[in-house]
């Protein structure tokens, strides 16, 4: 896209629409910025508990830490969902397109 002689890139889908829709006022950019932060830490947390409930040799503990595992997924899913951004699947680790 071009603007006054200068280009900007956004990051678009096959479908031609933006991935995240811009925010426009700045209490709403913050508001954003959190909601992505809350995801963020929400996915990590995910990510941990997984590894754990790998490590563990009780599988009644690595069954509850996959439990909430996938609840801290649910959650960050939510709040994307709420945000308009599409949550990219990952497959599992040292796999990279």
């Amino acid at each position: 896209m071009t603007t006054g002689g200068t280009t900007t890139r956004t990051s678009t889908d096959p479908a031609g629409t933006p991935a995240v829709p811009p925010p426009r006022r700045p209490q709403e950019r913050l508001e954003h910025v959190e909601a992505l932060r809350r995801a963020a830490t929400h996915l990590a947390t995910a990510q941990f508990l997984e590894g754990r409930a790998d490590r563990s040799d009780n599988p009644v503990l690595a069954a509850l830490l996959r439990d909430r595992a996938r609840e801290r997924r649910r959650r960050a899913e939510r709040i994307l969902v709420r945000l308009g951004v599409r949550p990219v699947r990952r497959g599992p680790p040292g796999q990279r397109c």
